[in-house]
């Protein structure tokens, strides 16, 4: 506590960029994120979340342009309930609906976002396999951001929803409506087809699949519980 209190000297004006770098490292689980794309993902000037955590040598290791938690238990600490009332306490549910809402940003969005033949392939009959410069177009328009985002906006929005669902959860049903709403765009339109496509190109259909599966699974056990 001394150390993380000792990190960050003004946290008045430093405590929300904190809690959302801090926050997003924490809920990544296992993805190893690097700093810039924790800036892109969160919305942040580039070069934030560097100086965040570079604050926090202690208790974060950052090795090149990745940073992680030297130990689980700084992860735990951090975002112990019963510590709320610390300035460097991190709300994991709120974090989780708030990295949620950025995906649905970045692949709603009209210049980078997900759209039909995002490639810019010329023929739909030629396979994957057979698009000789398909790397560097995948590159060139798939952003890192736009692809953590196809790929891992469920993890952020299913946490959210399942704290949702609890006595203690801090998740208001406002926070809910605007998952959901987001959730019915992206599976219930033409960007269901260009997400679905971004995954086939990244050769991660079999996410795709499974992240639908479990989707159905749960609107079944709701609908069935009401």
């Amino acid at each position: 506590a001394i150390a993380l209190s000792s990190s960050l000297k003004d946290w008045e004006r430093h405590r929300k960029p904190f809690v959302v770098v801090v926050g997003l490292l924490a809920a990544s689980g296992s993805q190893q994120l690097t700093l810039s794309l924790m800036d892109k993902l969160l919305g942040l000037e580039k070069n934030t979340s560097r100086k965040i955590l570079s604050n926090m040598r202690s208790v974060v290791s950052i090795e090149g342009d990745v940073a992680r938690f030297t130990h689980l238990t700084v992860r735990e600490f951090l975002t112990d309930k019963s510590r709320r009332d610390q300035p460097w306490s991190v709300d994991l549910a709120k974090q989780q609906q708030f990295i949620s809402s950025r995906c649905f940003e970045i692949m709603e969005d009209a210049d980078s976002g997900l759209k039909f033949n995002i490639c810019g392939i010329e023929s739909a009959y030629v396979p994957n396999s057979e698009v000789e410069d398909l790397n560097k177009r995948i590159e060139e328009n798939i952003s890192p951001e736009l692809r953590y985002s196809s790929l891992y906006w469920w993890d952020h929005t299913s946490s959210a929803l399942e704290d949702f669902g609890k006595s203690s959860g801090s998740i208001s049903a406002v926070d809910i409506s605007k998952l959901t709403n987001s959730m019915e765009r992206l599976l219930c339109t033409d960007q269901t087809l260009y997400w679905l496509e971004a995954h086939s190109l990244l050769k991660c259909f079999d996410i795709a699949r499974t992240r639908l599966l479990d989707i159905s699974s749960r609107s079944e056990v709701r609908t069935r519980s009401h």
